[in-house]
């Protein structure tokens, strides 16, 4: 997420149970705000761990379902197609 998308949404999100996650590498938060917000070095860890810059959206999505625990690790029993 760039500043400018953030500034752009950051507003829109609801204080009472709204999350922001950002890249800290690229994104300046908002003190003022009455909302969760987490920032998590997504560019920077794609960049160097994963040798693609254009990861850092999925790294962010690995950091949505850690923070959230909405997804856990008994998740996939049942799964038609488990891996082997």
């Amino acid at each position: 997420m760039s500043q400018k998308t953030y500034d752009q949404y950051a507003k829109e999100v609801k204080e009472a149970s709204g999350l922001i996650l950002y890249d800290q590498g690229m994104v300046t938060p908002k003190e003022d705000m009455r909302v969760r917000q987490a920032g998590f070095p997504a560019t920077e860890v794609s960049v160097k761990k994963l040798r693609n810059k254009q990861m850092a959206n999925i790294v962010l999505v690995g950091a949505f379902v850690e923070t959230t625990k909405l997804v856990s690790p008994g998740d996939h029993e049942g799964d038609p197609h488990p891996r082997q």
